[in-house]
């Protein structure tokens, strides 16, 4: 059983969670430190998999560096064999530093929901790969 919804479900959760401000902040370091306790919980790990955050912050729960195991992949299949053959690939958990990724993967997934419930447009679009079309085309509606 994921620890985490999958699919539309993530980019539900992270649209719920994450709060922008007027001044282009948002909450993003504190939903890792809450999602990194909802799943120690789940999996009984020590820590969680999201890392990183400002030097001159501290959130419960969330660390600064990448800590020891925590019972979760630190890479997808992909990444796994883009690693293998040397490729500099960052983890999907790391929340700040050079090369990360993992504040746009909060971020984007949350405005993805946006996208799949839009009134005009929402029931149109797939999420892939959980939601493959079987079908293709290149035209722009």
């Amino acid at each position: 059983m994921p620890v985490l919804p999958e699919g539309r479900g993530l980019c539900a959760l992270f649209h719920e969670l994450i709060e922008d401000n007027e001044n282009g902040g948002n909450n993003r370091f504190e939903v890792a430190a809450a999602l990194n306790g909802r799943i120690r919980t789940l999996t009984g790990a020590e820590e969680g998999p999201f890392w990183g955050h400002p030097v001159k912050r501290k959130y419960d729960g969330l660390s600064f560096r990448k800590t020891r195991s925590t019972g979760i992949e630190e890479y997808r299949a992909i990444e796994q064999r883009l690693r293998a053959q040397k490729r500099n690939i960052q983890s999907a958990w790391k929340l700040m530093g050079a090369g990360a990724v993992g504040s746009q993967s909060l971020l984007g997934l949350g405005a993805v929901h946006r996208l799949l419930a839009h009134p005009a447009f929402g029931s149109r679009t797939r999420l892939w790969p959980f939601e493959p079309s079987g079908e293709t085309s290149d035209e722009i509606t």
